[in-house]
């Protein structure tokens, strides 16, 4: 937790959770995953967005966006997973988006990790929508995903603070 006090370990806002061996990547509980090593994908960024190579198909992270007045300060977007799942090339949305360059006050999508967490075969995603000082991380299993759908959400981690800088 963000208040926890090393001296005072009852006041602790989380569990405790160790694990033996290496450093863990993430802990997840859910019904139907069990222990072991996960294959992970391959992610690259670019200026263009995010590719997604897993299990010898490539999937690409679009955002498709409206452009926007000389009024408006941000550009309104979809944010959408399109790759070939199955055989069929899908386009999933992900969520909508408001950007504008380095501003602190975007609302973006992006993929953290991708990779095989169910183990079953196809790609699994956790991604980050952020917005000004509050973001979520999103954990998207195939094996949750309904027809026509690469994967689908199961548990959601919120947050909400807030930055502020000081010369020391």
């Amino acid at each position: 937790g963000i208040m926890d006090d090393e001296n005072n370990k009852a006041s602790y806002s989380g569990k405790q959770v160790e694990v033996k061996g290496p450093e863990p990547f993430m802990l997840i509980r859910r019904q139907g995953l069990t222990t072991g090593v996960v294959q992970q994908a391959s992610i690259t960024t670019t200026d263009q967005g995010q590719t997604i190579t897993f299990n010898k198909t490539v999937y690409t992270v679009e955002h498709q966006c409206k452009k926007k007045s000389k009024a408006e300060e941000f550009a309104s977007c979809k944010v959408y997973l399109v790759g070939n799942g199955n055989g069929n090339n899908i386009k999933q949305w992900l969520g909508d988006t408001l950007e504008n360059g380095d501003s602190d006050f975007n609302e973006t999508i992006s993929v953290s990790w991708a990779g095989d967490i169910d183990r079953d075969g196809k790609i699994d995603l956790i991604i980050e929508k952020s917005r000004y000082n509050n973001s979520d991380t999103v954990l998207l299993l195939s094996s949750a995903a309904k027809a026509g759908k690469h994967v689908h959400e199961v548990a959601k981690l919120s947050r909400q603070g807030c930055w502020y800088w000081s010369d020391v």
